[in-house]
């Protein structure tokens, strides 16, 4: 998978768990995930296109690049499935 993201909030933490998430225009996704405890970081960027690196020109004339957002979240406070997703 080809992901480029944007922004520099970072976890070392090895008991942090990661998701990449597509849902449109990533700035709302990462609004929504950002209300939570257990969230750590949000960072926002593009995935899937044939370019490594591109522009928000190149996404919005069909690059084949999906909006994404990395959330980094902590499991022993939030289960994504239980207490985001439900």
């Amino acid at each position: 998978m080809n992901v480029q993201i944007f922004g520099t909030k970072k976890s070392s933490d090895p008991r942090m768990k990661t998701i990449y998430l597509a849902g449109g225009c990533f700035w709302g996704v990462q609004k929504f995930f950002d209300q939570f405890d257990g969230v750590i970081s949000t960072e926002v960027g593009y995935a899937n296109g044939p370019e490594e690196t591109p522009t928000y020109q190149d996404v919005c004339q069909s690059s084949g690049h999906a909006e994404t957002v990395k959330v980094v979240y902590d499991e022993n406070r939030i289960t994504l499935t239980e207490d985001v997703i439900n």
